[in-house]
């Protein structure tokens, strides 16, 4: 009996000494991942840093400006920083291939990328960000127009200002309509400060608004209240929507949409007074303006042929 006890009791000794055994290497390795965590823990704070410190690095290395002054050897920016320019300074300004520090011109817009020595800051590459001139928008009544060589209009402040027309000046225009004529409305685009046009856009539609001084058997004579009374025909095709009576009679105040025909005269295609036009009406109105095609005003495009 003795002996059955004492071989159970060392049965069991043996095997709570094989679980401890196997229970350590676990232990040990979870102590490991722990350290393991806690280190990447510990070390998330600094990665970030680095991350900082190397963006802000970078932004340290760039520089944006407006240039103020070139010389020799340095590139003065508005804000009062100076960049210095050596022999080993590249330069990129698009769209030129070799460009070189005789390109950077006052006013220009760089961004430097830039080393800094001795309190020095050097420029490894400058680069000169492109020009969008701004563009200036004219608009007025025909007075003067010659074929590839000039255009003059009134604007509503009654002054004239004459235009210079180029074989680059494109022409804006619906089809069926040859080219300019005097008495049209236009606007002219160009750049800022500057006479050349670099287009043109011949407006065919006429929203003319006013009140009817004379109404003959096909024309209706309106006098805006800032402008000179225009005489404007109409036709079979004419619509009128006129409240009340259906007459048009003088001293009404009237809506014409009209539109220029081939021959640069205005017809009449709708006339309203008093009341605001159907839906149906309305939409034929916006169909008068057709879909401009864009023209080269050079020796062959004023025959009508499209760009």
């Amino acid at each position: 009996m003795k002996r059955i006890k004492i071989r159970l009791l060392l049965i069991s000794l043996i095997a709570l000494g094989l679980v401890a055994a196997s229970a350590v290497p676990v232990l040990a390795m979870s102590e490991r991942n722990q350290d393991n965590a806690t280190a990447t823990t510990a070390n998330a704070p600094d990665q970030a840093g680095k991350a900082k410190a190397l963006a802000q690095r970078v932004r340290q290395h760039m520089i944006r400006g407006q240039v103020a002054s070139v010389s020799a050897d340095t590139i003065t920016l508005k804000d009062g920083k100076k960049i210095k320019v050596t022999g080993e300074t590249k330069y990129r300004i698009p769209p030129k291939k070799d460009a070189s520090l005789a390109d950077v011109k006052v006013g220009s817009h760089i961004i430097a990328h830039v080393t800094k020595e001795n309190d020095q800051v050097a420029a490894k590459l400058v680069i000169v960000m492109p020009e969008h001139p701004q563009a200036a928008r004219h608009a007025g009544k025909v007075m003067a127009y010659t074929k590839g060589s000039s255009i003059t209009i009134q604007g509503k402040d009654g002054k004239s200002t004459t235009f210079t027309i180029n074989a680059d000046t494109k022409l804006v225009k619906p089809k069926g309509i040859e080219d300019i004529k005097v008495g049209d409305v236009v606007t002219i685009v160009t750049k800022a400060n500057s006479n050349v046009a670099t287009a043109i856009f011949l407006h065919v539609v006429r929203v003319i608004r006013g009140t009817v001084t004379a109404v003959g058997t096909d024309s209706i004579t309106v006098k805006p209240d800032n402008a000179d009374a225009v005489t404007v025909p109409f036709d079979a095709n004419t619509i009128f929507a006129i409240k009340g009576s259906p007459a048009l009679t003088v001293g009404k105040k009237v809506v014409i949409v009209a539109k220029r025909s081939a021959d640069g005269a205005l017809v009449a295609r709708v006339v309203s007074s008093g009341v605001k036009l159907p839906a149906h009406l309305a939409a034929k109105a916006k169909q008068l303006h057709a879909k401009p095609s864009i023209h080269k005003l050079t020796p062959k495009s004023q025959a009508g042929q499209p760009k």
